[in-house]
């Protein structure tokens, strides 16, 4: 059972659950559970993040390595349960789309950031950023002049956003 700030966190977040669940329940109507639907998927989307921005300052700081593991995908299968492509996901996506660390120390922006704001701002979901990434890390698209990419990759140009 979590502690300290997490504790009352869970119970707020199993309240809304129940109550999300109740919402949906049999005597929902069509435009309820419509709605119930796109609370669910906001909440997704929202949790997503904050696991992604998790996992990206667990890297930063070392845990999975001081933890014993070599790969932050494996610690992350491991420690939440869950699979492989899933923990795959969340990692790619930390590193994709929160601030790194150079060799320096000094902070570096996302490498994706027009994706990074969009994924912040809960338009896309954490498969539109594996996605993306893996789109813009492919060979063709190396190969495209940044006029082509619309400016350059991930441009904010390209997603509308500036």
């Amino acid at each position: 059972m979590p502690t300290g700030q997490l504790a009352p966190a869970q119970h707020l977040l199993t309240e809304a659950l129940d109550t999300l669940d109740h919402a949906a329940g049999p005597a929902a109507g069509d435009t309820e559970m419509l709605s119930v639907l796109t609370v669910c998927e906001g909440a997704t989307r929202r949790l997503d993040l904050i696991a992604v921005h998790t996992v990206a300052a667990l890297q930063r700081r070392g845990a999975f390595a001081d933890r014993g593991y070599k790969n932050p995908i494996g610690a992350v299968a491991d420690l939440l349960g869950c699979e492989w492509a899933d923990a795959r996901r969340r990692v790619l996506g930390a590193q994709q789309v929160c601030q790194r660390v150079g060799l320096d120390g000094t902070v570096l922006p996302p490498r994706l950031p027009a994706t990074a704001a969009a994924f912040e701002d809960g338009r896309i979901g954490l498969r539109h950023v594996e996605v993306i990434g893996k789109v813009l890390g492919t060979d063709a698209a190396a190969r495209l002049a940044p006029a082509d990419m619309g400016g350059g990759r991930d441009d904010p140009r390209r997603t509308g956003r500036r």
